[in-house]
């Protein structure tokens, strides 16, 4: 949990799918290997 924050998006370390942990959204999907890319709306 990030204090003082509504919501981060964050990538990077990849995730066998999108997930939520606090306010933080992981969304890295491994791309580059698995071909499965995330996009979300954030507004």
């Amino acid at each position: 949990m990030i204090s003082g924050v509504l919501k981060v998006y964050v990538g990077h370390t990849p995730v066998p799918e999108p997930i939520n942990y606090g306010n933080t959204r992981y969304i890295d999907t491994g791309a580059f290997h698995t071909r499965n890319l995330t996009i979300e709306q954030i507004c």
